[in-house]
């Protein structure tokens, strides 16, 4: 499955992501100090066109997911502090050395899913992404 990201006022202006990858750099910018603010539906926005969003996020109230089956909104505040913990994080970026410790109850996919991460080229894209401000998560 894939997530879509688009800007509301630019709906040309798109980006494409792994739901592994998107999930990832969710995760990355959180240890990196990101505290998500959770998405919004349409009709909690003031100030923005109407026109400029799809009619499915009238369907149900929203619940604050960055999933994107939610089809949420993320807010400019919350997508310019998810771009500083990207570059935050790309900046501290180490590749792990080997033989370090791993925890006792680690499995197969834990060590796959550690050494198999999203290109580097891919966090400064989400990053440059956010700088442009709010945008959908949509599912496709």
């Amino acid at each position: 499955m894939t997530v879509r990201l688009c800007h509301p006022k630019n709906r040309g202006q798109k980006m494409t992501l792994t739901n592994y990858a998107w999930f990832w750099l969710l995760e990355t910018a959180s240890r990196a100090g990101w505290v998500p603010m959770g998405t919004v539906r349409k009709h909690a926005l003031h100030g923005i066109a109407a026109g400029a969003f799809p009619d499915s996020l009238d369907e149900e109230p929203g619940d604050g997911s960055y999933a994107p089956t939610a089809n949420g909104l993320v807010m400019l505040e919350d997508a310019l502090n998810l771009m500083d913990a990207l570059e935050r994080a790309f900046l501290e970026y180490m590749p792990q050395r080997e033989g370090a410790s791993r925890d006792a109850f680690a499995t197969e996919w834990d060590e796959v899913r550690d050494a198999v991460r999203p290109g580097i080229g891919c966090w400064l894209a989400l990053a440059d992404f956010c700088r442009g401000g709010a945008f959908l998560i949509e599912n496709i």
